[in-house]
């Protein structure tokens, strides 16, 4: 079980980092996957090569188990390679997750408006972002960790704004499916082998009784016709 949880939560990660990386793109830039970077010997996960800028999207195993706690190495990672003279642009998965809701057309503009805030924080103020994009997000919304999570400002558009609950509840309901998947595969593992069992014991059972005969079962030999041959020879003698 633990296992089946690892793989799915690299497959989780690998899919969040696809899909920030065609959001990416179709804001309009150059952009190269698992880049080797050679100053800092780190692989990124995504880097703009015109503006020298990384972007690290950050699964579930960079952080502390049901935390956001990065890791140390994650932390290092960031550290060397800022050093080494590279924007960096971190997309934790929970910001991420939060992001998404009910209406897609709101999910994906709050995910545009989150890349264009965090990208806007390391390319030059001369970058010219297309029409079409939506207005930077307000990420103040999305770092306001507390007992109760984050507030909604009530008001106009505040139903489709996303908080940090509801993207530990996405998270929390992708695991509880990722679970119940590995159950019920487990549950027909089970019933496979039993079956399997039955009828490796049904088969032993058949060739056991066709091989051995009990007494009694077998073919009989006649003793008619030797009793009858005895008879005639007695006759002759006497």
């Amino acid at each position: 079980q633990a296992y089946a949880r690892v793989l799915e939560a690299e497959a989780s990660g690998s899919r969040l980092q696809q899909e920030v990386a065609l959001k990416i793109v179709d804001m309009g830039f150059d952009l190269k996957e698992e880049y080797l970077d050679t100053l800092s010997g780190y692989s990124l996960d995504a880097y703009l090569p015109f503006y020298r800028c990384a972007v690290e999207v950050d699964g579930p195993f960079h952080y502390i188990s049901n935390g956001i706690a990065q890791l140390g190495s994650t932390v290092m990672k960031h550290r060397h390679v800022r050093q080494c003279g590279t924007s960096l642009v971190v997309i934790p998965f929970f910001e991420w997750n939060s992001l998404t809701g009910t209406n897609i057309a709101a999910s994906e503009n709050n995910k545009f408006a989150y890349l264009r805030a965090k990208l806007d924080e390391v390319l030059p103020t001369s970058h010219k972002w297309p029409a079409h994009l939506p207005a930077p997000l307000n990420l103040a919304s999305l770092s306001g960790f507390g007992p109760r999570g984050l507030q909604v400002e009530e008001g106009e558009g505040s139903s489709s704004r996303p908080t940090m609950i509801s993207g530990r509840m996405n998270t929390a309901e992708a695991r509880a499916a990722a679970k119940e998947r590995v159950r019920l595969r487990q549950e027909d593992k089970e019933e496979l082998e039993r079956r399997s069992v039955l009828l490796s014991q049904q088969v032993f059972e058949s060739r056991t009784q066709s091989r051995t005969q009990s007494p009694g079962e077998g073919p009989r030999k006649s003793t008619k016709g030797k009793k009858a041959a005895k008879g005639e020879s007695a006759d002759r003698k006497t």
